[in-house]
């Protein structure tokens, strides 16, 4: 096998390998965004509840206000997550070998 065969399919494992990375990462985008959104529909909604309850029943709004701060800090410990996930993965150098 000469040489140039070889840093061929070297070339090719590591393509490969870089389209799995790509699609591992898309499907990490996908789930975030379904982790995000998920909640930010309901702050969503308890916000304008207790919007809706400010004036007529203080202690409603108060209960809906203790729930967008609930998901807030889920949406925080997710995006943590996600955080510290990216700090302990390394990143491969984006090199072919010649």
């Amino acid at each position: 096998m000469d040489t140039e065969r070889v840093t061929d399919l070297a070339n090719d494992v590591l393509y490969g390998e870089r389209a799995h990375a790509i699609e591992s990462a898309r499907d990490n985008a996908w789930t975030l965004v379904h982790e995000l959104r998920q909640p930010m529909t309901l702050i969503s909604g308890h916000a304008q509840l207790a919007r809706k309850h400010l004036r007529t029943n203080v202690d409603r709004a108060e209960a809906e206000l203790s729930e967008v701060i609930a998901e807030i800090a889920r949406i925080d410990r997710i995006l943590g997550q996600v955080l510290a996930d990216l700090r302990t993965t390394k990143s491969k150098p984006n090199e072919t070998i010649a």
